[in-house]
């Protein structure tokens, strides 16, 4: 389990790692728990995403509303997230498997060009997991060329890292020229 791993792994210095990027470490109140409390990295940078977000949607969108902007409906009453799934064929799914449904696009279209962007301490998405579950996808030896994986020295959001977000830039700005001029490499 992912929750308890972050909390034992520097238990003995009373520490917690990041969920979002794993380089992150917190202090828990209560050393002895299961779970770590919060995660240290949403933490350090949640303030500045927001503040920022607020200010482009308002000053720059000109965007001007009473409503309070919730970051997530986690938390709200009466949410709960739906985690099943019904796949382009066959019956819903227990625990979602979207890769079904990329395969079916995939071959629906054959242009299709998949980017896979990983950060190397990213714990939401642990590494590995992504090129597992697009293994799995029963794709046709003609198709897996369409995927592409790229790696970055960041977490969850590679980009808060300046030297992580030139990369993505540079790979993005090259993936989509290529796959704006039919996938050439």
């Amino acid at each position: 389990e992912l929750s308890s791993f972050r909390k034992e792994l520097l238990r003995d210095r009373r520490q917690t790692i990041g969920r979002l990027d794993t380089r992150y470490l917190g202090l828990d109140d209560d050393a002895s728990g299961d779970e770590p409390e919060d995660d240290p990295s949403s933490s350090a940078v949640t303030g500045a995403y927001f503040g920022v977000f607020r200010d482009y949607v308002a000053n720059e969108l000109n965007y001007k509303t009473d409503v309070e902007y919730r970051m997530s409906a986690r938390g709200l009453p009466g949410f709960n997230w739906n985690w099943s799934h019904r796949p382009p064929v066959g019956g819903p799914q227990t625990t979602p498997n979207t890769a079904v449904d990329l395969a079916t696009a995939m071959r629906r279209n054959p242009y299709l060009k998949v980017m896979s962007l990983n950060g190397y301490y990213d714990a939401a998405t642990p590494f590995f997991s992504t090129e597992f579950d697009l293994a799995q996808m029963m794709l046709e030896p003609n198709l897996r060329p369409n995927l592409e994986f790229t790696y970055y020295e960041g977490g969850h959001m590679m980009y808060l890292s300046h030297e992580a977000l030139v990369k993505l830039h540079a790979d993005l700005s090259r993936f989509y020229s290529e796959t704006a001029n039919g996938g050439a490499r």
